[in-house]
């Protein structure tokens, strides 16, 4: 208490004038008027009491300057009223309680009076028994408003089974603001108000009527668990959970927890172990006391507290810029100057039609940049008028989207709040016709920056989980289960074209995701990487729209993910960090899933098609989760498959990052401090004499029942011999999981695997009816080779980048065949050979294999080669893992632009120095990225004669339809864990014999008679060159002419 009264600077010399005190008696007055009203008759209402006690905020405001003890209760009041007026939830079981707080508040207020009328505010300083009874009632409000959070966040059931012990707390709490109200006015000689003790049984007369059994959906539970009995009757029993559950109509819950557990679908498994995990959380909450859930969510409301506290600052020194002149009319109260010129010009009222909206402001901006200022004083105005006037073809071209941007509510009017919650976020330096044209083009330019970014993380996640240790292998694995919907969220808005966008105007909007991005990130830090709700979420992004902050949250969140993800490769994390990233992503999808509700809601009151308005909607943001994510609990969930198209996009342009500096990941030295990313300590740091061979606890905490429980949760076996583990099942022998090296994936069925047993099978003893789609897996189809695990929404996005780079292959690559009729003096030249890149012989024989990761563009292996890169069984260190001398990734990763192999050697700060790796490509650093974004050099790397080759982020992300480096791929990148595109058969038009005795996946076929090309080989591949530039000539044009299109 003491730290936050120090925070909060006061001028306690502050007396207000005999004419403002009489204001403030007079508002007194009134506000206590409608207080007796209240108290007479507590209304049924909850949102009654929140917005009564709001209503006292206002008076308390030069309270809080005359003592900084009387400033800390004033805040922790207002900020717990906040946080409750906030949410979408209102109860009337704990609002109630706001009524007996603001009754203690009222006399609260009679301390600023007292000091103002005897014009002396020594009456608190020197009155000890005052200030430690304003200190206790800052205690006792903030425990309260914890105890409310705690409340809010539990599931209806808990909460329904709970009822009895969240009716005595709310009342114990009526009780004690009751008490600090009757010893205030004993401490200031006031007399006693009379009804102190009828309010006192009033309160706990509703609290008994509010607890008791009322919705529709708390008679169904009740009803239930009278057939069920007691708590340990049914707790263990999982469908009899699931069926109280399903009662309770929890929006809170995820459905995708619930549905038929089909033991023969993969998914299904995740989704047990997930159900099994939520049952763990939900028993230890309903064995758990109420007075125990206070105190275990006491550490993270008190960050949100203070956070808000910080924030209340700093509005109340941006409110003193605004002076609202209410009797100049309607356009008195709007923020921006020109919008109050054409308000008033248009003689508006309180809203307006969007359309007549962008028609005027269009027109308003075309009079004023047409219009020349004759006085030489006007010259700076002349200027600005000039350099914005770019801006009117984009106000005229784009005016739907940016009436859109300021209708929030979607109701096709815009009113006077709206526009100025509009100008107000206008960044600093910005002026209001660029802030148009963001909000109608340049929001999209920063959406794809920050869709890459998302993009990029969830590549950089799945790469970490080769080089973890064996005990954070499972949590690591499961973590990358919950991402579904991030994965979702990163495959929108479409991406547009940005051509017609001035350069500087770009430059600014990366400048803009920059300093917002440092801003929230400080903020998330402060929360201490803990967002628990979305009241947080909405607190943390200042009340702005959903879709202005949902992609850069879940950047934030992945940020840190990755960071812990990073600390994992060498020491063993507490499970505890990695359910507070679960909650982090529970509260993006509850956030989400709200916004999709209130989209359906309007879209059906408009009567609009559903799936074409959210596919329109900012270009499609939710497109993805509305039909993956958000289902409803009976329906299945729609899978929307990755197009040519979307595939191209997602493993290109990803030097859209290049010019902006995004921060490294945290990397953490073998002995180095992990508090910076960590809340709890690692085992190693916790018991640094514990055998390294020991299997850890889940969870390391002196309280036996809070071990037990985390327990509960852990993944079993924790065991390194049990990874790779993939969470499906081989439909030949059905294997699950799978636990072999790999899995082999059938990208042309819809779920067909084989283990590595079966791989090797022939093909005509394998169990082709299991394909589980329309038809059966025949022998032409394409594998996969996967040795890492990969959610649904990911694994669906690798299969569709594998499809897509077999269609490259037999388009352009060496499958392709020339056209019917052609001539090579045309162009069309026989297919390149394929040179394996370990060996570099020609590869004759199927299968051979062609690697996705980015680093890898153009890496093929014949069967041999892939053979000997075997993935070893237990390893601790990267070198064992991969057999090969070739550094990896154990350096401070960018995660920005490029993802790249990196020296373990660092410097002091934690910085990698530039060294050149096999195969002559040199390690980008942070001054090689500056040398490719902004032409500076980095402070000790060393300048590359040749420019580093682009590399595309992601585990699977294929290589770009550019020709490779000069020097040709070499295996230096290449690591046994790569995803590979297996080809099994030939698809060139003359099909050699095959040996009938072996039909398998590792048939020998001929692709090339004889096994070599020719002496003309060379003249043959240089034609093909030739021919690949003559059709990246021709691509550029299309490019050209697509971008003039669009432009006009």
């Amino acid at each position: 208490m003491s730290n936050r009264a120090g925070l909060l600077s006061v001028d306690t010399n502050v007396v207000d004038s005999p004419q403002e005190i009489d204001a403030l008696s007079l508002q007194y007055q009134e506000w206590d008027l409608e207080h007796a009203k209240m108290k007479e008759r507590p209304p049924k209402d909850a949102r009654n009491y929140i917005r009564h006690a709001r209503n006292i905020l206002p008076l308390l405001e030069n309270l809080a300057e005359i003592h900084p003890v009387a400033k800390a209760v004033v805040f922790t009041f207002r900020a717990v009223i906040n946080f409750q007026y906030d949410r979408i939830e209102n109860d009337l079981r704990v609002n109630n309680v706001f009524l007996t707080q603001a009754d203690m508040m009222r006399v609260v207020l009679e301390v600023h009076l007292v000091a103002q009328r005897r014009k002396d505010s020594s009456v608190i300083d020197s009155n000890e028994r005052l200030l430690d009874r304003l200190r206790k009632i800052a205690e006792d409000i903030k425990e309260c408003g914890n105890a409310i959070d705690t409340y809010h966040k539990e599931t209806r059931l808990v909460k329904f089974v709970k009822s009895q012990e969240w009716k005595q707390r709310m009342m114990d709490f009526n009780g004690v603001f009751i008490e600090h109200r009757t010893a205030l006015l004993q401490l200031l000689s006031i007399r006693m108000a009379r009804g102190v003790d009828d309010l006192h049984h009033k309160m706990d007369a509703l609290l008994a009527h509010a607890f008791n059994t009322n919705q529709d959906w708390e008679k169904r539970v009740q009803k239930r668990l009278r057939q069920y009995g007691s708590l340990d009757s049914w707790i263990s029993d999982l469908p009899k959970v699931q069926k109280l559950l399903d009662l309770t109509e929890d929006p809170s819950i995820d459905p995708n927890i619930f549905g038929r557990l089909d033991s023969k679908q993969d998914s299904d498994e995740i989704r047990k172990h997930r159900l099994n995990s939520f049952v763990a959380a939900l028993r230890d909450d309903l064995e758990s006391t109420v007075k125990t859930h206070c105190e275990n969510n006491l550490q993270t409301f008190t960050k949100k507290l203070d956070f808000h506290t910080q924030q209340l600052q700093e509005a109340i020194s941006r409110a003193a810029t605004y002076v609202v002149d209410q009797l100049s009319g309607p356009h008195g109260r709007l923020h921006h100057e020109d919008l109050k010129k054409l308000w008033k010009e248009m003689d508006w009222i309180f809203c307006v039609d969007i359309k007549l909206f962008s028609m005027a402001l269009h027109e308003y901006y075309l009079d004023r940049f047409s219009v020349k200022l004759p006085h030489a004083g006007e010259a700076p105005n002349t200027q600005k008028r000039d350099e914005d006037q770019w801006t009117l073809e984009f106000l005229g071209f784009y005016g739907e989207e940016i009436c859109q941007a300021v209708d929030r509510d979607l109701s096709g009017y815009i009113r006077i709040s709206e526009v100025n919650a509009f100008t107000d976020e206008i960044p600093e330096g910005w002026t209001f016709p660029q802030w148009c044209v963001y909000q109608g083009l340049g929001w999209h330019y920063e959406q794809q920056i920050y869709q890459k970014r998302l993009q990029y993380l969830l590549d950089t996640f799945y790469n970490t989980l080769p080089h973890v240790t064996p005990w954070n292998r499972a949590n690591v694995q499961e973590t990358g289960d919950y991402f579904g919907l991030l994965h979702n969220l990163s495959r929108g808005p479409s991406i547009r074209s940005y051509d017609s966008l001035p350069p500087r105007f770009m430059e600014q909007i990366r400048q803009k995701i920059i300093k917002q991005s440092e801003r929230y990130r400080a903020g998330f830090k402060a929360l201490g990487y803990h967002i628990d709700s979305d009241d947080t979420v909405r607190m943390l992004f200042e009340h702005k729209p959903v879709e202005s902050y949902i992609l850069l949250l879940c950047v934030l969140i992945m940020e840190h993910c990755v960071n812990v993800a990073s600390v994992s490769k060498h020491y063993t994390v507490d499970i505890r960090e990695w359910y507070r990233i679960f909650d982090n992503t529970e509260t993006v999808r509850t956030l989400v899933g709200q916004r999709i509700n209130n989209l359906e809601s309007t879209f059906k009151d408009k009567g609009l098609n559903l799936e074409s308005s959210m596919e329109n909607f900012k270009d499609g943001l939710y497109r993805v989760c509305y039909h993956e994510n958000f289902n409803g609990f009976d329906e299945a969930p729609a899978k929307i498959k990755w197009g040519d198209a979307e595939v191209e996009y997602r493993y290109s342009d990803f030097d859209i990052l290049d010019n902006v500096r995004f921060p490294l990941v945290h990397e953490v030295a073998p002995d180095g401090d992990t508090s910076e990313i960590l809340v709890y300590p690692t085992w190693e740091s916790y018991n640094p004499d514990a055998d390294p061979d020991e299997v850890p606890p889940a969870a390391w905490t002196d309280d036996e029942g809070d071990a037990e429980y985390y327990a509960s949760l852990d993944i079993e076996p924790r065991d390194a011999s049990f990874f790779p583990r993939h969470f499906r099942r081989c439909n030949n022998c059905f294997k699950f999981p799978i636990i072999d090296m790999a899995c082999y994936h059938c990208i042309d069925c819809k779920d067909y695997d084989l283990c590595g047993e079966c791989f090797v099978l022939p093909f005509d003893s394998l169990n082709t009816n299991e394909s589980v789609c329309e038809g059966r897996h025949l022998a032409d189809h394409a594998l996969m080779k996967m040795v890492l695990s990969f959610p649904d929404p990911y694994h669906r996005w690798v299969k569709g980048s594998a499809k897509y780079e077999r269609e490259q292959e037999v388009q352009y690559g060496f499958f392709s065949q020339p056209e019917s009729g052609s001539s090579d003096e045309e162009g069309d030249q026989p297919p390149a050979p394929v040179v394996c890149t370990q060996c570099q012989n020609l590869i004759v024989s199927a299968p051979f294999y062609k690697c996705l990761h980015q680093l890898c563009t153009g890496v093929y292996l014949c069967h041999e080669c892939e053979e000997h890169h075997d993935f070893p069984g237990d390893p601790h260190t990267e070198d064992e893992y991969f057999n090969v001398d070739d550094s990896g990734l154990t350096g401070n990763t960018l995660l920005g632009s490029s993802f790249v192999y990196q020296d373990d050697h660092q410097g002091d700060e934690g910085e990698n120095d530039s060294e050149a790796v096999e195969g002559g490509q040199a390690e980008e650093d942070e001054g090689a990225l500056d040398e490719a974004s902004e032409g500076e050099q980095g402070e000790e790397g060393e300048e590359e004669e040749e420019e580093h080759e682009a590399n595309l982020p992601g585990p699977e992300s294929v290589a770009g339809s550019e020709a490779p480096a000069e020097e040709g791929p070499t295996i230096s990148s290449h690591r046994s864990w790569h995803t590979l595109l297996v080809f099994q058969n030939q698809v060139a038009e003359e099909e050699p014999e095959q040996d009938s005795s072996s039909q398998g996946a590792h048939d020998q076929i001929d692709l090339k008679p004889g096994g070599n090309l020719g002496p003309d080989a060379d003249d043959k591949v240089s034609r093909l060159e030739s021919r690949i530039e003559s059709l990246e000539s021709h691509m550029n044009e299309l490019k050209e002419m697509l971008a003039e299109l669009l432009a006009r």
